[in-house]
């Protein structure tokens, strides 16, 4: 089956994630997780971090190393609650790592998982592929037809031809009217009130 990687292995530095150092023979809290952490190490410091997934998809929150930014961010973290994994940990969680993957993923889990669930991993493949999007998204008419096509099931399925284009142009447009930064990107809570409305309500 062809894979297409549409982006890059997740970087393993976790550079972005450090919150501060853990000196060797101490203990302390989690600011995150309010986990008490000790460092039995005589010699060498431990570096905190938000939540991050390592290659065998094990959550951890601490390296054993010195941050690398030399920054501490403890009490920042502590302070103000924050989402510890980000959209490229959760796809990491369910080995989707190419559009290939996620549609065989959407595949074995549709009729398995609950609807939001499916929806939070699309928008994660979204929001980390964003950019690549802009210029190829042909693949995510076939996705989401086949999420309407289960979730309206005979409905809509004699309007398939139509139905299928005005996806296909719905997405390029909701891909070029917003952006990455935005907090709350959800094209099928989108897409859903544009079929209803045009094809549904026709009905009705």
């Amino acid at each position: 089956m062809n894979r297409r990687i549409i982006r890059d292995e997740i970087d393993i530095n976790f550079k972005s994630k450090e919150i501060g150092l853990l000196s060797p023979k101490t203990s302390g809290f989690h600011p995150i997780n309010l986990e008490w952490i000790n460092n039995t190490d005589t010699v060498n410091p431990l570096c905190l971090t938000k939540f991050q997934m390592d290659k065998k998809n094990n959550l951890n929150i601490f390296n054993n190393y010195k941050c690398k930014n030399n920054l501490n961010d403890y009490k920042k973290n502590l302070y103000i609650p924050i989402i510890g994994l980000e959209s490229s940990d959760l796809l990491n969680v369910y080995s989707i790592d190419s559009i290939d993957s996620l549609y065989e993923w959407i595949n074995e889990n549709l009729d398995k998982l609950l609807l939001p669930t499916i929806n939070r991993i699309l928008n994660c493949w979204i929001r980390v592929n964003y950019e690549t999007l802009k210029n190829y998204n042909n693949y995510l008419e076939k996705i989401y037809f086949k999420i309407f096509v289960f979730i309206f099931k005979d409905k809509i399925i004699e309007d398939e031809t139509t139905i299928k284009k005005d996806i296909k142009n719905y997405i390029d447009y909701w891909i070029n009217k917003n952006s990455v930064d935005e907090f709350n990107l959800n094209l099928l809570n989108d897409l859903n009130q544009y079929i209803i409305k045009k094809f549904l309500n026709k009905k009705m």
